[in-house]
């Protein structure tokens, strides 16, 4: 029986979860079967449970492991001095992450409704976490005159939303060059904050 082939810089759990995130964005969870995924990886379907225990130990796997590196990424943003620079490498690094793993990062926003408790509610409180962090860098700009003196939640909403827009852009396979994106979408949101 043939093994799982390890990417040149990860091991074969990783190789299986890039592979699953592929299936998951294009089929969907549900739609895709541990079968399929085996298929996928030119493996017999019983190898997999050598390294998940099932699909939703799968699922729980590429959402917790996004939602980790998006929290890592705001904690790693809290630590700039001034909030312009601190919403700055908050959008870098969400923005890389979704360039980095474009199907993780979307399975991870569409596809952790599939998730069961009690992971479903840990995974619903990080995200609102997260969400909480930023909204609380953003009305600290406002306090400290950074910003313009706008509603936080609203100017929170349309960060989320406009790095949330690149999934769309990445299906219809219309990006500019990652760093001209990144750049573009630092001056219009930045722009748009700064006092």
């Amino acid at each position: 029986m043939p093994r799982i082939p390890a990417p040149q810089n990860g091991t074969r759990q990783q190789a299986i979860l890039k592979q699953a995130s592929v299936l998951f964005r294009n089929r969907g969870y549900k739609a895709t079967s541990m079968r399929e995924l085996a298929a996928a990886l030119h493996i017999q379907a019983p190898s997999l449970y050598n390294h998940f225990k099932n699909k939703e130990a799968l699922l729980q796997a590429i959402c917790f492991s996004i939602a980790g590196k998006f929290t890592e990424g705001i904690r790693h943003a809290e630590k700039e001095n001034g909030s312009l620079l601190i919403i700055e490498s908050f959008i870098q690094n969400h923005i890389r992450l979704m360039l980095q793993e474009p199907d993780a990062v979307y399975v991870a926003n569409h596809e952790w409704k599939n998730l069961k408790e009690p992971a479903l509610s840990l995974f619903i409180k990080q995200r609102r976490n997260y969400e909480k962090r930023l909204l609380k860098i953003i009305e600290s700009g406002i306090q400290k005159k950074e910003f313009k003196n706008t509603h936080a939640q609203a100017c929170t909403l349309a960060i989320l939303s406009s790095v949330r827009m690149l999934e769309l852009g990445q299906v219809q396979n219309k990006l500019a060059p990652k760093k001209d994106l990144e750049q573009t979408l630092l001056t219009i949101l930045l722009h748009g904050l700064k006092n």
